[in-house]
């Protein structure tokens, strides 16, 4: 296995520890995908999210060379416009 996507971002921010604590049990090649925070999808709808963003963004930045992609879970509340 060369990737795996965390939920555990997707609803609490994870401390910074569990992120380097990832990191460092995982092969240099290896890449998450962690999940963009519920709060920034859900509650800001999007919106308003610099500083949400940035808390998420500073709480993986211990993994951040393995942190790619970035999944967003879209609330399906949230009305599409193309």
């Amino acid at each position: 296995m060369s990737s795996i996507e965390i939920n555990g971002s997707f609803y609490p921010l994870q401390r910074p520890e569990s992120y380097r604590a990832w990191y460092d049990a995982t092969p240099e090649e290896f890449l998450f995908a962690m999940k963009g925070s519920r709060f920034i999808t859900h509650m800001k709808r999007l919106k308003d999210m610099e500083i949400p963003l940035a808390n998420f963004r500073v709480r993986r930045a211990s993994a951040c060379r393995k942190a790619w992609p970035f999944p967003l879970a879209v609330s399906a509340q949230l009305p599409f416009r193309a």
